[in-house]
């Protein structure tokens, strides 16, 4: 074969164009595409000045500082201040519409007659997300209703009715919340299936339960979650419904197995080490 003179290619500066230009055998190594606004995800996508290149993904980002229906699609939600709730309305966040994210950044949430949501939804919502919320006082401090998809994470859920309430729910993330000190249950998922629960905190409820599940459906994964010194059971499955699961702490002759045995000591879940007493607000 012929040989065949090609042009040297000298290294310079690195571009986002796909190729490694300063030839460090990188490709685009300079841009973070988590975050750029220019370059958000891959090369040349350039967000709106209301958006922000959050994870890769151009997001609508709205702050604020007050109760509110959140209502628009693929939307970050950021409050900016603690709230205390003294309006009439049923829910302090409202949630609308598809795909949106209420981040609360550790802010409290706080009503004194254990009525009303702290959040809740519109039924048949897909991809909701709750986070870094710290609510109290709440008849229901986050209720999803129908919601396909979505997460409840590293929230505190305290002195309300209930912490948290899935209802006809399914594929929803549960982590690293704490639901501890409630009125009646820390965790209830009713009629919902196939849902996965991580690193949860659900004890010294008062009344009922740490963790409920009812309703005869399936597919509910524990994970690492702790619940002793409620009232009633520390966990409580209802005939029909089905979990899976390992690595959780619960008190022994303190549950209600599901109809195949889940959870089992030693096995699902080990014994709580120390007793939780319930240091509800008066």
């Amino acid at each position: 074969a012929a040989t065949r003179c090609v042009p040297l290619v000298e290294p310079a500066e690195e571009l986002c164009d796909g190729q490694d230009n300063d030839c460090d055998g990188k490709i685009d190594e300079t841009f973070a595409f988590q975050d750029d606004p220019n370059n958000c995800g891959s090369c040349g996508v350039q967000c709106t000045e209301e958006q922000e290149c959050l994870e890769s993904e151009c997001t609508v980002v709205k702050k604020i500082n007050g109760c509110q229906e959140l209502d628009v699609e693929n939307a970050l939600y950021v409050l900016e201040n603690d709230i205390h709730m003294e309006d009439p309305i049923q829910s302090c966040f409202f949630f609308r519409r598809d795909n949106i994210i209420l981040d609360c950044q550790g802010h409290s949430i706080i009503r004194d007659d254990h009525e009303r949501y702290g959040a809740s939804t519109l039924p048949d919502l897909n991809g909701v997300t709750v986070r870094g919320c710290h609510f109290s006082g709440f008849a229901r401090a986050i209720k999803f209703s129908s919601v396909h998809g979505g997460s409840i994470t590293d929230n505190v859920l305290e002195n309300s009715l209930t912490g948290i309430f899935l209802v006809r729910s399914d594929g929803i993330t549960l982590s690293r919340n704490t639901a501890d000190n409630n009125i009646f249950t820390g965790i209830k998922i009713q009629n919902s299936e196939n849902n996965v629960l991580i690193q949860n905190s659900a004890q010294g409820n008062l009344v009922n339960d740490g963790f409920s599940v009812s309703g005869g459906l399936s597919g509910h994964t524990f994970t690492g979650n702790t619940a002793c010194g409620n009232a009633r059971k520390d966990f409580f499955c209802a005939a029909g419904s089905s979990v899976s699961g390992e690595d959780n702490t619960f008190r022994e002759g303190n549950i209600h197995q599901c109809d195949d045995n889940w959870p089992e000591e030693g096995v699902h879940y080990e014994e709580c080490s120390v007793e939780i007493i319930n240091t509800r607000p008066q």
